[in-house]
């Protein structure tokens, strides 16, 4: 095959994979920040879900399709990102502006099991759910959550309707941490 057939179907596969990658932000920090509460909580009844690396993937591979496993990697800032795969890149990095997130992605690329198998993938009916509404992922929340840190500004009523929410999806109250901007 010549070498720019090659290099043809290579950038098709690369610009159709765009479609297939799944992406979750998380925030990595021993402590909380007072600007991340204020940059995504729009209201003052927020929480902040604690976790680890090697939660948030166990959390996304024990009930979702086997075949599934998400890939945690911290983004990089303003520079060139090397990681592998090398196709992931575009994905893990952001303007120097934005080093306060300190964010780590959970990504989970759908390619290699669906990429190929349906004509069902290429229509502009599926791009336009996956780029505008994202795609529903199981995932085992009680592997998942270490801690649930409830807003600074939240009002105590909010604390009692959230044990009584966490009940009710089987959680433990006792997940329920106070923030330490309150302390």
């Amino acid at each position: 095959m010549k070498p720019e057939l090659v290099a043809e179907m290579e950038n098709k596969i690369q610009e159709h994979r765009k479609y297939f990658i799944l992406v979750n932000s998380w925030h990595s920090s021993d402590h909380e920040s007072y600007g991340m509460w204020k940059a995504y909580v729009s209201s003052p009844e927020g929480v902040c879900i604690k976790t680890s690396s090697e939660r948030l993937n166990r959390a996304l591979s024990v009930e979702a399709d086997p075949n599934l496993q998400a890939k945690v990697i911290a983004v990089t800032y303003g520079e060139r990102v090397k990681c592998e795969p090398e196709y992931l890149a575009h994905f893990v990095r952001k303007g120097k502006p934005y080093t306060f997130e300190q964010e780590v992605r959970a990504i989970i690329d759908l390619y290699p099991i669906y990429g190929l198998k349906s004509e069902k993938w290429e229509s502009e009916q599926f791009k336009d759910l996956l780029l505008d509404k994202g795609l529903y992922v199981k995932t085992n929340i009680h592997e998942l959550i270490e801690k649930v840190v409830v807003s600074p500004f939240a009002e105590r009523w909010f604390v009692s309707f959230l044990r009584h929410y966490l009940k009710k999806c089987g959680l433990s109250e006792g997940l329920i941490e106070e923030s330490e901007l309150q302390q």
